[in-house]
């Protein structure tokens, strides 16, 4: 009789410890999701991690939360560590809506690092990923200008010409720097 008592309370502890852990891992999502709001990226950051701990097999949850990490990194300026964050979520979550968004930021990692080469290729990479994506016309922006400063001047013109073709409207809003070097694009024409 002794041994089935053990087991039930083994089992009823097994149940509360399971119980409580998933009531920990909600409360880690929600505080996570707060500090993010509130733009305290690194304490959202141990959050999402203890959250993901829990929802690690959630399909379109543990990819927003996995987004949401690399987010946190990307706008503390930690490249390296957003970028690793990005390439999971584009490598473990390809149906996920986040993906085109993370494998675009991942070239802008390698962009703001100055890694101008490999982000040229990164950002040539999602071009050809997303032919139509919303962030295409602005992925082409970035590569021409990598490319000029990794001294590809061809590539560079190329890039640019598929920029021109995705921003007949001119919508496309794009930082000075990129636009003084397209200026310069558009001179050697």
């Amino acid at each position: 009789m002794e041994k089935k008592y053990y087991k039930f309370i083994i089992i009823v502890l097994l149940c509360l410890f399971g119980m409580n852990f998933n009531i920990y891992a909600k409360d880690a999502y929600k505080k996570a999701e707060k500090l993010f709001d509130e733009k305290k990226y690194e304490d959202a950051i141990v959050q999402y991690k203890a959250a993901l701990g829990k929802y690690k097999n959630k399909g379109h949850l543990t990819a927003y939360i996995q987004n949401q990490i690399a987010e946190g990194y990307f706008r503390q300026g930690k490249w390296e560590e957003a970028y690793n964050e990005f390439k999971i979520v584009e490598e473990k979550h390809k149906t996920s809506p986040f993906c085109s968004e993370s494998q675009f930021k991942k070239a802008r990692c390698k962009y703001e690092q100055k890694k101008y080469e490999e982000a040229a290729i990164e950002f040539e990479g999602y071009t050809k990923v997303y032919k139509a994506g919303k962030k295409t016309g602005m992925a082409y922006a970035y590569a021409a200008f990598c490319y000029s400063q990794s001294k590809h001047p061809i590539k560079a013109l190329s890039a640019y010409k598929e920029f021109k073709k995705t921003n007949k409207d001119k919508s496309i809003k794009l930082d000075k720097k990129i636009i003084e070097e397209i200026k310069k694009l558009e001179k050697k024409k």
